[in-house]
This record gives structure tokens, C-alpha cells and sequence, in this order.
């Protein structure tokens, strides 16, 4: 069953479902620990032809992090990402995304990500440090 993210954003590229453009991902826990969604990249996510293009690559590994950081239940932004692209990712074919926290530091998350082929293989992976949004001024 997918998650649903308390603080999930309707119009968000990667998840939001009320996007028309957007990725529409579905994440789910995954069984080692972490979350893991589904994509098949269409033609028009690609660079070159038959490749995704490396952006949407990081697009992917951005959303699998931060719906790892999601589970923590408060807001997580992006502070730092680093992408290492090890294949090329083909269109049309399904792939594998995961991401998971590595170290909680309370206010920071450090967190890694893969995107797989069908096979297992790595395509590309990703680190990241996440920093929690400010919480609001109490009343």
C-alpha cells in the first residue's frame, strides 16, 4: 500500500498526484528498512535518445530520500545532495528507487538512495543531508 506523507504536497513534481506533469511516485516501506517506489521512464523524460535525462535521475533519487526523511513525520528540506550516475538509465524499462536514513542527528538526516534496473543492478545512487524546516514560534 502506498504512503501517504502527513506533510504531502498535492502539486509536487515527483509525488504529487494533483500534478499533471508531474511523476505521479507511489512509495511504500520497504522490507530492509527504508522506502521504495516503482518508475518506468516514458520518452519524455529523456536527454538523449532512449536515456533519461540525468536531472529527472536526480529528481528520482531526491524524492526517495525525502520520503525517507517523511517518515520522521516533520518537514526535512534538501541542504546538501551529491549524485553519482554509474549506467545509463533507459527509457521504457521499469526501475527500482529506494531511499533510506543512514544517521538521524534530530534537526539533520543523512540519507542515501538508489535507483536499480529490474535486475538490482545500481544505475545511479545518491547522498544527501536533509535539515528540518524551523518549527513555528510558540504562542
Amino acid at each position: 500500500m502506498p504512503l501517504v506523507a502527513p506533510l504531502a504536497n498535492q502539486g509536487c513534481f515527483g509525488c504529487g498526484p494533483g500534478n499533471p506533469i508531474g511523476l505521479h511516485l507511489d512509495f511504500e516501506l520497504h522490507p530492509d528498512g527504508g522506502v521504495a517506489a516503482r518508475f518506468t521512464p516514458a520518452a519524455e523524460h529523456q536527454g538523449w535518445d532512449g536515456v533519461m535525462h540525468g536531472g529527472l535521475v536526480t529528481v528520482l533519487l531526491d524524492e526517495a530520500m525525502a520520503w525517507a526523511a517523511a517518515q520522521k513525520t516533520e518537514m526535512y528540506y534538501t541542504g546538501r545532495l551529491e549524485v553519482r550516475y554509474r549506467r545509463p538509465v533507459r527509457t521504457s524499462q521499469e526501475l527500482l528507487l529506494r531511499g533510506w536514513i543512514t544517521r538521524d542527528r534530530g534537526s539533520r538526516l543523512e540519507t542515501e538512495a538508489q535507483v536499480q534496473d529490474a535486475g538490482g543492478q545500481v544505475l545511479a545512487e545518491a547522498s544527501a543531508l536533509f535539515v528540518r524546516a524551523p518549527r513555528p514560534a510558540d504562542g
